[in-house]
């Protein structure tokens, strides 16, 4: 029982720690529907970018090529996003 605690406590600090360590969750891109219009997220979603980062990793070239967007869309878009992890 105390090998399980010990555990238990062990596996909590480790996720706290990462919390703290700079480590950043990953938001669905949903969650920028206020200002990113939802037909955006939607070709977004099409190609299976659902989250920030999935955006945020891809290279601009790459977006334009995958997705039905224009090109300043899509940079308005990364804007929007990097703004979110950089606060």
């Amino acid at each position: 029982m105390r090998k399980i605690l010990f555990l238990v406590a062990l596996i909590s600090i480790i996720v706290l720690a990462a919390g703290c360590n700079g480590v950043e969750e990953d938001v669905e891109l949903k969650e920028f529907s206020d200002e990113i219009e939802d037909w955006v997220i939607k070709e977004f979603s099409r190609v299976g970018l659902d989250t920030a980062k999935s955006v945020l990793e891809q290279e601009l070239e790459d977006l334009i090529r995958l997705t039905d967007l224009e090109e300043e869309t899509i940079r308005e878009v990364v804007k929007v996003l990097k703004e979110e992890f950089e606060e």
